[in-house]
């Protein structure tokens, strides 16, 4: 991220809050991501696992089709991430990694304490990729 992004999120993180300017500077850098975020945030869709004994850690934003695992600041398992962070290069980040950063820098996030026994199980479900419904109009029909 940019300097200024990580001036404006530290400052987010001491104040506890986000102000008009902030808002402002946020948006204009990130668009709509920015809006995305904030509302994942708001509707306490960032989720922070804490696995014990182990503390081991793990970030998810719950999104529209599925859960969607934030790694730090620089991966999401998303597609958003994949197309147009990795291949396209045209964005910094998804909007799932920028609701974790906020959520974190505000302290506005549901901490779930687990036991490290459930950790596979969790991270299977993390993995699953749903199944796409169908876009079809009409009755199913069968080949056979």
């Amino acid at each position: 991220m940019k300097d200024e992004i990580n001036v404006v999120i530290q400052t987010i993180r001491k104040k506890q809050g986000i102000s008009g300017s902030e808002l402002v500077v946020l948006a204009q850098f990130f668009g709509d991501r920015f809006w995305k975020a904030l509302q994942a945030v708001v509707n306490d869709l960032v989720k922070k696992y804490t696995f014990e004994p182990s503390g081991r850690d793990a970030w998810i934003v719950v999104g529209k089709a599925r859960d969607y695992r934030v790694l730090s600041e620089v991966y999401c398992d998303c597609d958003d991430f994949y197309i147009n962070v990795i291949v396209k290069r045209s964005a910094d980040l998804c909007y799932h990694i920028l609701a974790k950063i906020l959520a974190e820098a505000l302290g506005v996030f549901s901490e779930i304490c687990v036991d490290d026994m459930m950790y596979d199980t969790l991270r299977d479900e993390w993995e699953a990729i749903p199944e796409p419904q169908s876009t079809r109009k009409g009755k199913k029909r069968s080949i056979e």
